[in-house]
C-alpha cells in the first residue's frame, strides 16, 4: 500500500504546474541598462503554470481558408496569470491565459496577451535565490522590462 501511495503523489506533482506568488516592478527606461532605470509602480501576480499534459501548438493559419501554414512553437502548457489591482494591463482584478513555451521544472518561458494584442513574454528562474520573475512588454509606454520576484 505505501508503494502505491508514493506512486500516485509523484503522478500527481508531474501532472500539475506549478503556483508562483510574485511582486513585480516596472524599470523605467527600459533599454536594459538596469543602473539608469527607475522602479516605478510595483504590482502583484499569480501566476499558475497550468496542467503539463496540456500539449499545443501555436500556428499560422490562412484567415480566408482555415488551412494550416506553418507552425509557430510547441505550447508545453497553458497556464494562468492572475492580476491584483492596480497593475500596468488593468486597474481591476484581471485573469488571463499564460502560454508555457519551454518548462524545464525550474524555468519557464512563454507568453501572454493583454487587450493590445501584443504578446508579453515572461521568463520566470526558480533556480536563482529568490524566484526571479521578468516581463518583457512589447507594447510598454513605460519602459518595456518588468523585474520581480516570485516566492
Amino acid at each position: 500500500m505505501k508503494t502505491l501511495i508514493v506512486i500516485l503523489v509523484l503522478f500527481s506533482s508531474h501532472a500539475f504546474g506549478k503556483i508562483y506568488n510574485c511582486t513585480i516592478t516596472i524599470l523605467e527606461g527600459g533599454d536594459g541598462k538596469i543602473t539608469s532605470s527607475v522602479e516605478i509602480l510595483p504590482y502583484d501576480i499569480l501566476i499558475d503554470t497550468g496542467n503539463e499534459e496540456d500539449e499545443d501548438v501555436l500556428a499560422i493559419l490562412d484567415y480566408e481558408t482555415g488551412k494550416f501554414k506553418d507552425m509557430v512553437a510547441d505550447i508545453n502548457s497553458i497556464g494562468k496569470i492572475y492580476f491584483k489591482e492596480p497593475s500596468p494591463f488593468s486597474f481591476d482584478n484581471l485573469v488571463l491565459p499564460f502560454y508555457i513555451t519551454v518548462n524545464e521544472s525550474d524555468f519557464y518561458t512563454g507568453f501572454f496577451f493583454d487587450d493590445t494584442f501584443y504578446p508579453k513574454i515572461i521568463s520566470i528562474r526558480e533556480h536563482k535565490n529568490p524566484t526571479a520573475i521578468i516581463i518583457y512588454d512589447t507594447f510598454d509606454l513605460w519602459g518595456g522590462i518588468h523585474k520581480g520576484t516570485c516566492e
